[in-house]
C-alpha cells in the first residue's frame, strides 16, 4: 500500500511525552539537535512509518547489493532536470523528505516509497495538516518529529528505510527561516540578519548530524547562475540564502550536478535496452569544471553517466561488497 503521508490521515498514535521532554531555547524555538530525539517526542497524530513499509524489508540475509549503503550525496539540477526522478531509482524502501511538492511525479512508482509534505502556510492563513501544509512556522517542527521517530528506528536497528531524501536544500531552507521569522517579535519580516543567524546555525547542525546517519542520504537542489566577477564566468551554484551555500559541499561524499544533454550515440543505445527512447538524456556531472566548480566524486563516477542510481551504485559500494 502506498505510504504517501500528505493524503493519509489515519496514522497510528505514539505516546505524547512532556512539554520538557523537547529542549527549547530562551526564544521558544525547537533546539536543532533535538531532530534525532526519541520517538516518545512525538505527539498524538505525527507521521509514523507505515509497517506496511516496514515488512518490505523483513527478509532474513539479504543480498550484499542490498546491504544499506552508508553514502551522502548532493544532487544539483534546474527545475524539470529530473532530481526528483532520480531519487525514484534509489535503493527502496524510501523516505523523501517534500519541500518543494514535487513528489507528485512518484506516486504511482511504486509501494515502497513514503513521501511526506512540509510546506508553510502563508502568515494568518488556514493550514491544511492532512496535506502537509502546515500553520506558518510550523513545518520545520513538524520535519523534526518525522525525524524523531526515524532517528529511534534507526537506533533499535528497526528503520525501514535504505535511503532518506530532501527535495530539495532550497525549499528546505525556507522552512528554516520561516520557522525563525515566527518565533521572532516580526513574524510577517523583514527578514533581519539575526534570523539568517538563526538559519546558519540550524542547517551546520542539522547536516552534521543527518549525513552521519548509516544509510544512504541524498539532499536535492536547485541552480543559481551566477558570474563571478574575477574570471567573468557564470557558474552554477547551490540555489541557497546565506553563507551556508559556500561551505554546504562539505557535508556531503558525492556531489552531481544533473544536466539534460543530447546524447551520444552509444548513451542513446543504453537508454533503448531499457526501452527509453529520447533524444536528450538527463546525465550526471560529476568532475568540476569552469562553471561548474563543486562537482566532485571520490568513487570515481564518470562524468556523463545516465542519471538512474544503479549506474553509479558499482562505484559507490566498498570493494568487497557485491
Amino acid at each position: 500500500m502506498r505510504q504517501t503521508m500528505r493524503n493519509n490521515p489515519a496514522r497510528p498514535s505514539a505516546t505524547t511525552a512532556p512539554q520538557s521532554a523537547i529542549a527549547r531555547g530562551s526564544d521558544g524555538m525547537v533546539a536543532p539537535e533535538t531532530i534525532v530525539a526519541h520517538a516518545s517526542n512525538v505527539g498524538d497524530g505525527d507521521p509514523i512509518p507505515s509497517p506496511s513499509v516496514a515488512a518490505a524489508t523483513e527478509t532474513a540475509s539479504p543480498e550484499p547489493s542490498q546491504a544499506l549503503l552508508d553514502k551522502s550525496i548532493l544532487l544539483i539540477g534546474d527545475p524539470g532536470s529530473g532530481k526528483t526522478k532520480f531519487l525514484g531509482s534509489c535503493p527502496r524502501p524510501l523516505w523523501i523528505a517534500d519541500f518543494d511538492k514535487g513528489g507528485a511525479t512518484l506516486e504511482d512508482d511504486g509501494d515502497d516509497i513514503a513521501i511526506q509534505v512540509f510546506k508553510d502556510a502563508p502568515l494568518n492563513t488556514r493550514p491544511i495538516p492532512r496535506y502537509g501544509i502546515y500553520k506558518f512556522g510550523e513545518a520545520w517542527d513538524e520535519f523534526q518529529k518525522a525525524l524523531n521517530v526515524i532517528g529511534e528506528q534507526i537506533d533499535k536497528g528497526t528503520c525501514p528505510y535504505k535511503t532518506l531524501a530532501i527535495d530539495s536544500f532550497t525549499m528546505f531552507q525556507n522552512c528554516i527561516l520561516n520557522h525563525a521569522l515566527a518565533h521572532s517579535k516580526h513574524p510577517a519580516g523583514p527578514v533581519e540578519i539575526q534570523d539568517y543567524g538563526t538559519l546558519l546555525g540550524i542547517q551546520k547542525k542539522f547536516f552534521d548530524q543527518f549525513t552521519s546517519w548509516p544509510l544512504l542520504k541524498i539532499c536535492t537542489a536547485h541552480v543559481e547562475r551566477a558570474k563571478n566577477d574575477l574570471t567573468e564566468a557564470t557558474e552554477m551554484l547551490p540555489l541557497g540564502l546565506g553563507k551556508f551555500v559556500a561551505i554546504m559541499p562539505m557535508y556531503f561524499d558525492e556531489i552531481y550536478y544533473l544536466e539534460v544533454k543530447n546524447g551520444t550515440p552509444a548513451q542513446k543505445a543504453e537508454a533503448k535496452k531499457r526501452g527509453i527512447e529520447l533524444e536528450s538524456i538527463r546525465v550526471l556531472t560529476t568532475q568540476p569544471s569552469a562553471y561548474i566548480k563543486q562537482a566532485r566524486t571520490r568513487k570515481n563516477v564518470p562524468t556523463g553517466t545516465i542519471a538512474d542510481f544503479k549506474n553509479i551504485e558499482p562505484y559507490l559500494r566498498p570493494r568487497n561488497v557485491g
